[in-house]
């Protein structure tokens, strides 16, 4: 129940305090009120906050009031202080209007609703919440009847308060009285009578043995309670005293199910699923002829076993294979032929039969080959049906026309008398045609002129100018109500009675015309053959949708066209509203929300949870499977659905079931059809080997897919079956080629010629393809002259006779056109194109000179590298400078100005004269004097092992270098006061010193600053008794802009602040590892939670004032409270004129004015409301005829333009009322884009007109369309 009142808020009253919170919202402070004590206070003695939302009052001394507060004004110690909303209702105290009031013609806006329904939903909530006060109850207002019975307890009454005179006679009974009491004395012989013995004082002990006889035992008394657990016997139990209220749900299980009791009728329509059919229990004789068609077979279910041998022939392949030897006899129906389909001469002159009650003529008809010709008296006789002109008796095949029916009445009252026919309105009699001028002659109006001829007005009188000839109106009165304020329809007739008043008549009848009679005649002949009543099923005259009581089973059953035969009616998956009450078992005891039952029985209850929607206040409830109570959501139990937790007091709790499944059991033999069976139902498992024939293939139903991959074996294909077509292109692989089967004819022709290539001349060149076949042969001539010489000299000198011995490139990696040596080779000399080289791959390589200097001679550079010529080792340039390398890094270079050296020199002494340039160490034992332009600068180590530096020449040192004995390096300003000292403790620290005094330091746990660091923000640590905090603040003072604070010791956590006057954020390490790592966003005023990350279980939780509402879990999201979605599509529409629905005529309704869309899902134009997310929703549709008919009217909802008996639909019958109004409501799934509409369509026979009203007691639109999103899928 939402809060109203606050006690205490922020904590008991203790003398001091002057403010108090709360935390229920209020539209106004006025409405905020104070008690003490149960005393409301003036609202002169205490402020309420001015913010938008206010949370607290503060106390002031003004009017104080000594015995509950203190003179500052606060409530003393142990006071109640209660702050409580009592809502105005009205604009202001006294004002009983709504806080928004609305005009004619004006816009309704959403916060003038929003404000209207706060306001009353808090009036409400106070009236149901807010206790009464004692300041409210009046002197002497509680009388006797105002104090509920058995309220007043002992502790209310004073002592000694109740005398003699406060008892009533007869007021002492049993219970007043203490145990023992009352002896044996005070008792009367034979005053312990029946009446005085208590139920359920005589126990057991009381009762001798046998005492109990049936005389003693009250008729239905003996409860289930009372009997002993398998003490009633089957023969205890009366012949069908077992209903179907007494068997619990789900409790009739297979065995309790007598063999074959399960038949066809019993199973709905595509109801035996997979699951339902037994392991190899669909065998041949289960399977109709063609019903296993290629959506009843699942992808790879027809294995080699199933198929029987020779069961895939030319049939199952191609088509036109269906020859008459394949259809068995009478296996062609009705449905298998075509129209037009059965000529003449497919039917056989015998078989045309005289048909029973057909005359001869008609016979011969049939038989003949012309075209079927028959006048309308022989179509009557086949029907069985003939239209008499004339009653000449009873007989219940022929229908007597209007005019026999009106001559037979004629007849029939002319023999009686009193009876005078006119044939219209203007016929009446110029003197009473009574004999004896007074009442009851029937004058009988065969036709009325025209439908304004007679008009009845509201007393149900009608007057008929020149009736009885010119200047005589006649007056007819007593017309019932029904026919009050209309005309008479033209053709109709009419029967009176005379008066014994002249030209004055009373009602007697209303006369159909001949029209009406044949319209009547024509429903009741079709209804009698839609629907009948009898103990076998009907086996003439059949369509789909004809109804027939089973009058043996007692069962309504509809005939089926597609499967031509009768089945039972059924109604599954309807919706149902259930009725809650209150559950027995654990949890239970309220059939309402109370705050502690969360267990609830429920009516139609369904097989699933997730078959219902249920709601409380408004909001969907998660469905869980199993049967413990959920963390969250509900359950289903049996009849009971158990809630995760309780719902609050009050709360409205909603079921809807949406829908119902039947539990089937096992079929009988021979009723599982091909219409019961869904598509891909039947399974491998399903199928008996051997069991799918040829006869149960459909043609074309065996695709690539149905089979399994090495199934279709030899001796399932027919001789022949495989032709060419079957065959896929680049199937037929080496191994399903039998050896030898290639012979020369079935190998096709190359491009290559035969013939024989090569020659003592000529080398052949022949091309081979990856499959062995030579695709290209040819001759290529070879040249044996190697150097233009007929006669080369080869293994001794080589004589070229003046020319050169030529090698081409050696390029592309290819090792031609080389001059090698060895075996490898070894040695190869070769030219590239653009370098020449001499390669050794084995061994060293030795140039050797003996004789003068062994030049390396370059046109440009010289350039000697190892590694393979990865790495440079010497490079001499053509300008002279030389480089020596390491590693291929360069460490000499010489120049024109001397030599540069890249890393250490290492000398006992130096002397450098000009610019020097040291990238690399210099070990130095002495002065080292660097002199340039001028300027000296002198390095020296004095007798301490310093070393020392001085600039110029100046003499004196500036700064000194000491390694220390500690290990530690400082540096020091000699001529004044400062150092750094480096290498400080253990591992290494640094320490900087301003003056004598140390400012900085580093340590293993960071760096200490002593004194103030100043940077572009202000620094401070705390190095007082509190915790270790470092602050940094915008300027010398409070408020800091961030704290960092190391919480107490064991905590092992940080808390990190941003302003201690505003919000803080802080972040938590756990114990232990550091596991939880948790993040909280906290009120820095209050300390409230406000975002928590909770390492440990690695969720998000959102807080409102303290209070968690919204927690992440691993399934979903946790929401305390209630979820406001201020977007949920919402819309309701309605008209603004009238609209006109013609007969039998599906008619959209058009609703072209709006009174709310939230989204703008609903169009006014094509009167559409589109579903923009797919879900559930829910519509309502009202609309007002003006229908003076008899006849039905009916509404439906359209999804997408289309119509199912599965959308909400509406309707009632029209007994003839001038206005009927009629409704819809229902819920439906629409996908996204789905768009609905709302159609009308009745049979009156005439045009119905829409009532045309704008609004009804200020509601806009009598006929309006609205609807809403229940829960998005």
């Amino acid at each position: 129940m939402p809060i109203t009142y606050t006690d205490n808020g922020g904590g008991a009253a203790n003398g001091s305090d002057l403010e108090f919170t709360f935390t229920f919202p209020v539209l106004q402070t006025e409405d905020v009120k104070v008690a003490l004590n149960g005393v409301t206070q003036a609202t002169t003695k205490y402020a309420v906050d001015t913010a938008s939302n206010p949370t607290k009052i503060t106390f002031n001394n003004t009017s104080v009031d000594s015995s509950v507060q203190e003179t500052s004004g606060a409530p003393k110690s142990g006071v109640l202080v209660r702050v409580y909303r009592q809502t105005t209702v009205g604009k202001s105290t006294g004002d009983d209007d709504p806080k928004a009031v609305y005009a004619a013609g004006s816009s309704i806006r959403a916060v003038d609703l929003n404000s209207n329904t706060e306001q009353a939903l808090y009036a409400i909530h106070e009236l149901q919440n807010n206790p009464v006060l004692a300041e409210q109850i009046d002197t002497g207002a509680i009388t006797s009847d105002k104090i509920l019975d058995g309220t007043i307890a002992t502790t209310d009454i004073a002592d000694s308060a109740v005398t003699a005179a406060k008892l009533a006679n007869s007021t002492i009974i049993t219970t007043k009285l203490a145990n023992g009491v009352v002896t044996t004395d005070k008792l009367g012989d034979q005053s312990v009578t029946a009446n005085k013995i208590s139920d359920g004082s005589v126990t057991t002990a009381k009762l001798g043995a046998d005492s109990v006889t049936n005389a003693k035992i009250a008729d239905d008394s003996i409860d289930s309670e009372h009997y002993v657990d398998g003490s009633i016997d089957t023969q205890h139990i009366g012949n069908q005293q077992i209903t179907t209220p007494k068997i619990a749900g789900l409790n009739v299980t297979t065995a309790k199910l007598a063999d074959d009791a399960i038949t066809t009728a019993k199973i709905a329509n595509a109801n035996v699923t997979t699951d339902k059919l037994a392991s190899q229990a669909v065998t041949q004789a289960k399977i109709a002829a063609s019903s296993v068609t290629t959506a009843k077979i699942n992808d790879a279910a027809v294995t080699s076993a199933k198929l029987a041998d020779s069961a895939v022939q030319e049939s199952k392949i191609f088509t036109q294979s269906v020859t008459t030897s394949k259809i068995g006899s009478a296996a062609v129906t009705t449905p298998k032929i075509a129209d037009n389909a059965v000529s003449v001469a497919k039917i056989a002159d015998s078989e045309l039969k005289t048909l029973a009650g057909m005359q001869s003529t008609t016979a011969s008809n049939l038989a003949s080959s012309t075209a079927l010709t028959a006048t309308t008296a022989e179509l009557n006789q086949l029907d069985g049906i003939t239209l008499e002109t004339t009653l000449t008796g009873t007989s219940d095949t022929r229908i007597p026309t209007s005019k026999a029916v009106n001559d037979q009445i004629l007849a029939v009252t002319n023999a009686l008398g009193g009876f005078v026919a006119i044939a219209d309105e203007t016929s009446f009699p110029t003197s009473n045609p009574d004999p004896s001028n007074g009442a009851g002659t029937v004058v009988s109006i065969s036709q009325v002129s025209s439908g304004s001829a007679i008009s009845i007005n509201s007393s149900g009188v009608a007057t008929i100018a020149n009736g009885a000839g010119t200047g005589n109106t006649v007056t007819i009165t007593g017309f019932p109500t029904t026919l009050r304020n209309t005309s008479l329809a033209a053709s109709s007739g009419l029967q009176v009675q005379t008066t014994t008043t002249l030209h004055t008549y009373t009602f007697h009848k209303q006369l159909a015309s001949a029209a009406d009679i044949a319209a009547i005649s024509a429903t009741v002949n079709s209804f009698s053959n839609r629907y009948r009543v009898s103990a076998s099923a009907p086996t003439s005259s059949l369509d789909g949708g004809d109804l027939w009581y089973d009058t043996t089973n007692s069962k309504l059953m509809v005939y089926s066209s597609q499967n031509s035969a009768w089945e039972e009616s059924s109604a599954i998956g309807n919706f149902f509203i259930s009725t809650i009450s209150s559950s027995s078992s654990t949890g239970g005891g309220s059939a309402t929300a109370n705050g502690t039952a969360y267990r609830f029985t429920i009516s139609d209850a369904p097989v699933s949870a997730q078959q219902l929607i249920v709601s409380v206040d408004g909001v969907i409830q998660k469905p869980n499977a199993g049967s413990s109570q959920p963390s969250e959501g509900y359950v289903l139990v049996g009849n009971d659905i158990i809630f995760g937790s309780a719902p609050a007091n009050g709360a409205s709790i909603f079921v809807t079931v949406i829908g119902s499944t039947v539990g089937i059991g096992t079929p009988s033999n021979n009723t599982v059809t091909s219409a019961i069976l869904q598509n891909g139902s039947v399974t491998t498992a399903k199928i008996v080997d051997a069991n799918v024939t040829t006869a149960k293939i459909a043609d074309n139903a065996v695709i690539r897919a149905k089979l399994v991959d090495n199934s279709v074996n030899s001796a399932k294909l027919a001789t022949d079956a495989v032709q060419t077509v079957n065959i896929a292109n680049a199937q037929v692989t080496t191994a399903k080629i039998a050896d030898d089967a290639v012979t020369a004819a079935k190998l096709a022709n190359t491009s290559v010629t035969a013939g024989s290539y090569g020659s003592s001349t000529s080398i052949p060149s022949i091309t081979v393809d990856a499959q062995g076949r030579i695709t290209a042969a040819s001759g290529n001539t070879v040249n044996t002259d190697l150097v233009a010489d007929t006669s080369p000299q080869l293994g001794g000198a080589l004589d070229t006779n003046g020319n050169n011995i030529a090698f081409g490139d050696s390029s592309g990696g290819a090792a031609d056109d080389r001059l090698t040596f060895g075996a490898g080779p070894d040695l190869s000399i070769y030219h590239n194109g653009t370098d020449s080289a001499i390669v050794n791959s084995t061994g060293d390589l030795y140039i050797t000179n003996n004789g003068d200097d062994l030049l390396l001679q370059g046109l440009d550079d010289v350039v000697i590298k190892t590694q393979g010529g990865a790495d440079v080792s010497i490079q001499c340039f053509g300008n002279g400078a030389t480089e020596l390398y390491h590693d291929n890094a360069k460490r000499l270079e010489t120049s024109s100005a001397g030599v540069n050296i890249t890393g250490e020199l290492e000398c006992d002494s130096l002397d450098v004269d000009g610019q020097s340039d040291f990238d690399g160490s210099v070990n130095l034992n002495q002065t080292t004097n660097f002199n340039s332009a001028g300027y000296n600068f002198n390095i020296d180590r004095d007798n301490s092992d310093r070393l020392s530096f001085c600039w110029n020449n100046q003499g004196t040192r500036e700064w000194s270098f000491e390694h220390k004995a500690n290990g530690d390096l400082a540096i020091n300003r000699v001529s004044g006061n400062g150092s750094l000292n480096l290498g400080v403790g253990a591992p290494t620290g640094v320490e900087a010193y301003y003056g004598t005094s140390k400012k900085f330091e580093t340590n293993s746990g960071g760096a200490e600053i002593t004194g103030k660091l100043t940077a572009n923000e202000g620094f401070f640590h705390d190095g007082g008794g509190g915790d270790p905090t470092v602050r940094i603040q915008t300027d010398d003072q409070a408020p800091w802009a961030l704290a960092i604070q190391n919480q107490a010791s064991g905590t092992q956590g940080y808390k990190s602040f941003v302003d201690n006057s505003a919000n803080y954020i802080s972040y938590l390490f756990g114990s232990g590892s550091y596991p939880n790592r948790d993040v909280y966003l906290n009120d820095g005023s209050s300390s409230k939670l406000m975002v928590r990350y909770e390492g440990s279980g690695k969720s998000v939780n959102l807080y409102q004032d303290g209070s968690k509402r919204l927690e992440t879990t691993s399934d979903g999201i946790t929401v305390t409270g209630r979820i406001k979605e201020t977007t949920k599509p919402v819309f309701r529409a309605w008209k603004s004129n009238g609209q006109t629905i013609p007969n039998a005529t599906n008619t959209k309704i058009s609703f072209t004015q709006e009174t709310f869309d939230v989204g703008s899902n609903y169009n006014t134009s094509n009167s559409r409301f589109t579903a923009p997310v797919a879900g559930y929703y829910w519509f309502s549709v009202n609309i007002r005829f003006s229908v003076s008919n008899v006849g039905r009217c009916d509404l439906a909802l359209a999804k997408n333009g289309g119509f199912s008996n599965q959308y909400p639909q509406g309707g009632q019958n029209q007994t003839g009322s001038n206005d009927a109004g009629m409704s819809l409501n229902g819920s439906m799934y629409l996908a996204a884009n789905d768009y609905v509409e709302v159609y009308a369509n009745q049979n009156t026979g005439n045009t119905v007109s829409m009532t045309n009203a704008n609004n009804i007691n200020n509601i806009e639109g009598i006929n309006h369309f609205s609807g809403y999103l229940i829960t998005a899928a």
